[in-house]
């Protein structure tokens, strides 16, 4: 979403954080190691931009458009800058000063500066691979629906993301997606610039000005959809767009609601599949998450049951378990799977995310709702249910949030509470041995400090009732 041509576009110098002189080497607004994960996204950046700027300055050269012709929808969060985008870029490199340049240069990273010191203080964590690949797929709807609309580029964008604004977690995740790539976007191009400063004594001065004016043109236009991203409230979008907010849907609600068989259904069908049945199994029992899955789960037949490994997923430097290892009571399992595990040997078992979702999701019926109950028509089963069961048979064990967190890669027992119910009927006896979880993070306890004030307080309440003489 950054370096987009805008319909008339106006500069917006001054809405960015503002900072005096020249312009310096700033923090990066995203850490090395975040960049590092964008490496394929840049590459095919840079490769497919070279071969624009390449066709754009042999066939365009400096060639001014009509204020009046509007700018094309050209979205570059999951995109490339083309040779129509970079001919709109030289056109309003032609309108650019140098010190205007230099003012957006400045601004932008400042924004970048910004950007890093606002995620150091939320101790937030650069995003993971899997998270940047979602954001890609994210922004590429985004984009296409952008392109389509006969609104000018800043109207449209925001209307583009208004429009997912009715599902909260949905509209969030957009604007973290389209932010995230948009500053990565605005990281590049600035690198982009600096590499033609450099440059400038080896460059005839009207070949290099025009390459360097674009450059911070598409900067410019990348700072505006930020503020455009930054600035959209979801009420305010609700409205604009004649939506209505929808109700969260949970599978820690849905859990509850059903029968007390239905994961025995589970394991009977899910036997039927050569491809998925050994996944459904450690999906069944261990609560993995469906990228956890996908990178393989680690499992070693013992003489005191199953030996299980997981890497992993959602971690960042505050929060998650990196690994987390447990055994499982044989006495539990299938006995197919067992024997599947020859002693002291171990077996990797994955399956791709996508792939097991659909399985899944074939499964709904027959395992959720054989009877054909309206009231749940509308769940399907997936690898979170499985996940919100587990927890939920852990809680009925008598194990604390504390005890459940390292078992489902949590480092908080606050997290782990966000899981489960204390309610579900049905209950099993979970195949987790208890007291043979470990993992390398500390879990941050419960806060019961209010609870025990409370419980305190009825205590001298009710002492305080016995000792008043009746009758007064």
């Amino acid at each position: 979403m950054t370096g987009l041509p805008h319909a008339q576009h106006a500069s917006r110098l001054g809405a960015a954080p503002a900072t005096g002189g020249a312009a310096v080497v700033a923090k990066p607004g995203l850490p090395p190691r975040s960049v590092a994960k964008l490496s394929v996204i840049e590459e095919s950046f840079e490769r497919e931009t070279a071969n624009a700027t390449e066709t754009a300055t042999a066939t365009v050269r400096l060639e001014v458009e009509d204020d009046g012709e509007p700018a094309p929808k050209r979205l570059l969060a999951a995109g490339s800058i083309d040779s129509d985008a970079l001919r709109f870029a030289f056109a309003a490199a032609a309108r650019i000063g140098d010190e205007q340049a230099r003012k957006i240069v400045v601004a932008a990273r400042a924004r970048l500066r910004a950007a890093d010191d606002d995620r150091r203080a939320r101790k937030d964590t650069a995003a993971s691979g899997e998270t940047l690949a979602d954001y890609r797929k994210r922004c590429e709807n985004l984009d296409a629906v952008v392109r389509a609309s006969a609104k000018p580029q800043p109207d449209a964008l925001r209307s583009a993301l208004g429009q997912y604004a009715g599902a909260r977690q949905s509209f969030q995740k957009m604007k973290s997606a389209a932010r995230t790539l948009t500053l990565a976007r605005i990281k590049l191009l600035l690198s982009q610039q600096d590499r033609l400063q450099r440059a400038r004594g080896t460059l005839e001065e009207s070949e290099w000005r025009p390459k360097w004016l674009a450059w911070v043109a598409m900067i410019d236009w990348g700072l505006s959809d930020l503020e455009v991203i930054d600035g959209l409230k979801r009420d305010e979008c609700l409205k604009s767009e004649g939506l209505a907010p929808k109700p969260s849907r949970s599978k820690r609600k849905d859990v509850p609601r059903f029968d007390s068989n239905w994961r025995d259904r589970f394991l009977h069908t899910n036997e039927r599949s050569a491809t998925y049945r050994d996944a459904g199994v450690v999906l069944r029992f261990t609560g993995v998450r469906p990228a956890e899955l996908e990178r393989g789960v680690r499992l070693r037949r013992t003489e005191h049951g199953i030996r299980v490994r997981v890497a992993g997923a959602k971690v960042r430097e505050t929060a998650g378990q990196p690994w987390r290892s447990f055994s499982l009571d044989v006495a539990e399992l299938p006995r197919w799977f067992v024997e599947l595990l020859p002693t002291n040997r171990s077996l990797v078992i994955k399956a791709q995310a996508d792939s097991m979702r659909s399985h899944l999701y074939r499964q709904t019926r027959p395992v959720l709702n054989p009877t054909g109950r309206k009231s749940i028509a509308h769940i399907n089963l997936s690898a979170y249910t499985f996940r919100h069961a587990l927890v939920s048979d852990l809680r009925a064990a008598g194990w604390t949030a504390e005890d459940i967190a390292p078992v489902i890669g949590e480092s908080s027992a606050r997290t782990a509470n966000l899981y489960g119910s204390a309610h579900t009927t049905g209950s099993v006896r979970p195949a987790i041995v208890a007291g043979s979880v470990r993992v390398p993070r500390a879990v941050k306890e419960l806060d019961r400090s209010g609870l025990r004030h409370f419980a305190q307080s009825s205590t001298i309440a009710a002492r305080d009732r016995k000792a008043k003489p009746k009758g007064r």
